[in-house]
Order: C-alpha cells, then structure tokens, then sequence
C-alpha cells in the first residue's frame, strides 16, 4: 500500500496486478498494469523509502517474495541483478511520467482510453545541440518534454535568426501543425527546435491526438489553454 515501508522485493510470476497512486484526497489514478516477470518494491528497497504506489490484485496472482535482508544479500553477491531491476525502473518511470505529461496537458481522461492512448505513444531522446525539427518542415507529431530543456529559434526572410522562447520538463512542442489540416502551409514548421542539454520527449502522432480528440473533445480545450500560456509567454519576451 502506499506510503506502507518497503520491506520486501517481490516477483510476480502468475497473474496481473493494476498499480495505483492517491492523487490528493479522494482521487486514485491508474499507473499501469504489472504482468509476469515483472517486479514489486525494489524501489522502496534500494532507496530506503516508504512505496509510493499501491498495488491490487486483478485477478489470483502468485509472487516470488524475498525479505529485505535476502535480497540486500543477494543483490551484494549479484549485483547484475540491480542491472536488469535498473531497466524495469527505467521503463515504469517513462510510463509514470507520460501518465502525468497526458493529465496535465488534456486534463483528466477516461481510463480506458487513457491506458489504450499509453500504449502508442513513443519516446525522441535529443543530446545538447541536437535538432528535434527545422523551420518550414511539416509537422505530423507534437512533443512533451519529459526531461531536459528546448529551445525556439526562426529565421525571417532576411535570414537573420531569433531566438523566441525555451520550454522545459511538461511542456509541449509542435502542436500548432497538429491541429492545422494536414498538409497545408499552417502545417509546416514556424520554427527551428533544438535541445540545450540531454533530453527525452514524448512524441504524440496526429493519428493519437485526432483519436484522443474525437473520444475526449474536451483535450482540445486543455490544449488551447496551454498554447494561449506560451503564446503570452513569447510575446513578453519578444517586447523585452
């Protein structure tokens, strides 16, 4: 159970379990689903922190436990263990995170469809300097900047360059050409997006987003919202 102390590492090998986390008072949210081979309370274990999830049950299930003081001993004798434990964290974090990047971006969305929504989307890593697009390119996804940080740069016709704003962790990237009609000219890029430090992003194809829409119109409006707020923001700093 949430905020429970982790006092054990376990391994589910029969069955499915939902992990859930209290959302203020009276609100749980779905995080994901664990399957076979995947496992419980090593998080708690190597952090030395109370779970931050609470996990049921689906259907019967049967987990391989080992107490804490087995599995600090078997992890110190194999430490290729916390390897592959490492990529299992690594993964459920990417989820919780795009999980957290959709609620804040669409506001809140039906279960189902969020789960369903989940399992599509996929992930740009950029290094320092690296380009995510160029001004003038169609644009066919929009990005949420899960990490890191990136930066606007357009060109005017007398090639001269400006830089127009920087985004961070939350923010999104590229959802004017999406909501523009395929193909047309409000489609292509209005600028030059660039990382300035290692970054990951989640990608959201017009394909998703014309889904998410057409079940949950209300996504539109959350989305405008955030594109007024970086609207406001880029005017402010272009005055300046």
């Amino acid at each position: 159970k949430q905020g429970d102390p982790g006092e054990a590492f376990y391994v589910l090998t029969e069955g499915e379990m939902d992990v859930w986390q209290q959302v203020g008072q009276d609100h749980e949210s779905k995080l994901c689903s664990l399957h076979p081979g995947e496992c419980i309370g090593e998080m708690s274990l190597i952090a030395g922190q109370a779970h931050t999830a609470t996990i049921t049950a689906v259907v019967d299930c049967a987990l391989l436990c080992l107490p804490k003081p087995v599995f600090d001993r078997v992890t110190a004798e194999h430490p290729e263990i916390l390897v592959n434990i490492a990529g299992q964290l690594q993964q459920r974090f990417r989820q919780l995170q795009a999980d957290l990047a959709m609620n804040r971006m669409f506001g809140k969305i039906d279960e189902r469809l969020r789960q369903e929504l989940l399992g599509r989307f996929s992930w740009r890593r950029l290094e320092n300097g690296e380009v995510l697009f160029h001004q003038g390119e169609p644009g066919d996804e929009m990005f949420i900047v899960i990490k890191g940080r990136m930066r606007f740069v357009a060109e005017d016709t007398g090639g001269i360059q400006r830089v127009l704003c920087e985004v961070g962790t939350g923010e999104c990237i590229g959802e004017f050409a999406l909501l523009a009609e395929k193909g047309s000219v409000e489609s292509r890029r209005t600028a030059t997006v660039f990382a300035t430090r290692a970054s990951e992003l989640l990608v959201i194809t017009r394909v998703i987003l014309d889904a998410l829409v057409e079940h949950y119109p209300q996504a539109l409006l959350h989305l405008s919202r955030q594109i007024a707020r970086r609207a406001v923001s880029t005017n402010k700093s272009l005055s300046c």
